[in-house]
């Protein structure tokens, strides 16, 4: 996995915009580009170990959408007191 800076990233190869970009992490892998809890789950899972786990629970029907709800609402505190990252 290589993590790069959305800044220095060519973002219309992926079809993403500074906009999306700065609403929510993304993650971009053989099946196409992820945002916001998705992509966290994805990360977990590529991680390995426990963290696969997680990122596979996080991905299950029902808890994605508890997950991307509460994604949403940390995204916008974040926003909100101009932090950075998840």
């Amino acid at each position: 996995m290589r993590i790069t800076a959305w800044q220095d990233a060519d973002l219309a190869q992926y079809g993403l915009t500074s906009e999306s970009c700065e609403r929510s992490v993304q993650y971009v892998d053989e099946a196409g580009v992820h945002g916001g809890a998705e992509a966290v789950a994805r990360i977990w899972m590529r991680a390995g170990g426990r963290y696969w786990l997680l990122g596979w629970l996080v991905g299950r029907p029902g808890v994605r959408v508890i997950a991307a709800a509460l994604y949403r609402v940390r995204a916008s505190v974040r926003r909100r007191d101009g932090q950075r990252g998840l």
